[in-house]
């Protein structure tokens, strides 16, 4: 039986003043801190002090979006929804001790969902209680503003609000300036904060390296699905003109009125962004939704490379195998013949497949060769490109993995987008369909090992598994999370290959 908690025993004081969260065993919680205030369209400023005790038992409002959540995938990514505001500067902390002393290291949760959608709770395996009892790690989920909150740039108009195209990317700055000045009432270490996101939040980590202000705020970063080839940051000198020109054509007012988007409700101009921005995309013009290079945000990797000051920063980052095949499986993989699977092979991949099927069954022996179906390889390929950039220039090692479980739904589902975050976790029990048995233990405390001990010490570790050695360009070593665990060097590097040079062609051709 759980013992529950809520009273002096559970409340800690920050620069701000005291809050009172609760503890469930071992691990005290406390929910819904602000961090920062801000103005729509303005940089965030640290919160005031105040009198008295604040409660921290229940989540912050979560950026306000207009995208409207499909929950059809929720047997696969088990969602949670929440109250939605711009005013949206919260996180959460999940520890298992409050003594200042006590100095244990920090795991900041950057969500994904792009810069457009998602929150800290958006699904049910962010909660961060087991992760932060069995790594004995603090855990901080924090919410940002996104989409035309955070990145409409309004500078080509108006000297009001500067830097606004990275309003949402300096929260993310000032939540981890918070950590940096409190954690240690939440028995966290300042000097060893560990920052990790999957897909958009990997976005995100990536570019806060790229970001001067939040130098020395994070020592460690964890890029889950986080690097992509069809994703474009603007060039430098690229401005919101022509957007925010067709927002305020669409909203009836003038050029000279542009302040005016300060004020107007969030539903009236979001829905105003949408019904313009898909006519500009398609000329290829920039129209927020991102980050914006300039002197806050230097630009990403691939434009201008690392900074120096990045240095010496070790980082781990991967893929899933499957990313996004959310299409229909085929049901009875594992009872068909050879024959009958190369038949599927062939008419998705025509002759190719007389080279992709070697490649694959070299890659992974153990699975039946259809899943060359479901098998993504741009993103893995961009993360290899970052890996041997990162080792190139870094003297701090970087750490590649893929995550290739299967999952015992659709007649054998390949991991999906999203799939490796309740192992990360070790909130297996939250996923139905993550739970396999003693598969799923071996697998989620290999995962959550790793993600602990890299934040501990800058080495990822799996307690039931090989010994994970760090990136090079001679041997593209990677981890591949599956049961069971293994280390591969060049291990899918034939594969890779022959995928992407016949994938795109497939794609010209449909």
């Amino acid at each position: 039986m759980s013992i529950f908690m809520c009273d002096e025993r559970t409340t800690v004081t920050t620069k701000a003043g005291r809050l009172k969260g609760f503890a469930l065993d071992s691990t005290y919680i406390f929910r819904g801190i602000r961090y920062a205030t801000a103005k729509r369209f303005e940089f965030p400023k640290s919160v005031e002090p105040w009198e008295g005790v604040k409660d921290a038992l229940y989540y912050g409002p979560i950026c306000s979006t207009a995208f409207v959540e499909n929950h059809q995938s929720d047997i696969l990514i088990p969602h949670r929804e929440w109250m939605q505001s711009e005013d949206c500067q919260y996180l959460n902390v999940w520890t298992q001790s409050i003594d200042p002393e006590a100095k244990l290291p920090v795991m900041v949760w950057i969500h994904g969902g792009g810069y457009t959608m998602g929150s800290s709770i958006e699904l049910e395996a962010f909660d961060g209680m087991r992760l932060s009892k069995h790594g004995d790690v603090v855990v901080v989920s924090i919410n940002h503003r996104l989409n035309v909150l955070g990145y409409l740039d309004l500078n080509a108009h108006t000297d009001r609000f500067p830097g606004s195209a990275n309003a949402g990317t300096a929260d993310i700055v000032e939540s981890l300036r918070w950590v940096h000045d409190n954690i240690s009432a939440f028995g966290g270490d300042p000097d060893n904060v560990t920052v990790f996101g999957q897909s958009g939040g990997g976005h995100k980590v990536s570019s806060l390296m790229q970001i001067p202000a939040a130098d020395g705020l994070f020592h460690k970063c964890i890029m889950m699905s986080g690097v992509t080839p069809n994703f474009r940051y603007p060039r430098r000198g690229e401005n919101g003109r022509q957007i925010v020109d067709a927002i305020l054509a669409e909203l009836g007012l003038k050029t000279n009125e542009v302040d005016q988007l300060a004020e107007i409700p969030y539903r009236q101009l979001s829905a105003a962004f949408e019904k313009v921005q898909a006519d500009l995309r398609k000329q290829w013009i920039y129209c927020g939704e991102t980050p914006l290079p300039d002197d806050f945000f230097l630009s990403d990797w691939k434009e201008i490379g690392f900074r120096p000051e990045s240095a010496n920063i070790p980082v781990m980052l991967g893929t899933v195998i499957a990313e996004f095949a959310f299409g229909v499986h085929l049901p009875n993989k594992h009872q068909m013949t050879e024959s009958e699977q190369l038949a599927a092979l062939k008419e998705r991949f025509g002759e190719a497949a007389d080279r992709l099927v070697p490649a694959f069954r070299k890659a992974y022996p153990h699975k039946p060769i259809v899943d060359l179906l479901y098998f993504e390889s741009c993103i893995r390929l961009e993360g290899q490109r970052f890996c041997t950039s990162r080792a190139a220039a870094s003297k701090a090692p970087v750490y590649n993995y893929v995550f290739s479980q299967e999952f015992p739904i659709h007649g054998g589902r390949l991991a999906w987008h999203c799939a490796e975050i309740p192992f990360v976790f070790h909130n297996v029990d939250l996923v139905p369909v993550a739970n396999m048995g003693r598969d799923s233990d071996v697998l989620q405390d290999n995962m959550c090992g790793a993600w602990t001990s890299f934040a501990k010490t800058g080495k990822p570790v799996l307690p039931h598994g090989p010994e994970w050695k760090p990136f090079t360009a001679e041997g593209h070593e990677t981890m591949i999370f599956d049961t069971p665990c293994r280390l591969g060097v060049h291990f899918d590097s034939e594969l890779l290959k022959e995928h992407d040079e016949v994938v795109p062609t497939l794609l010209m051709q449909a």
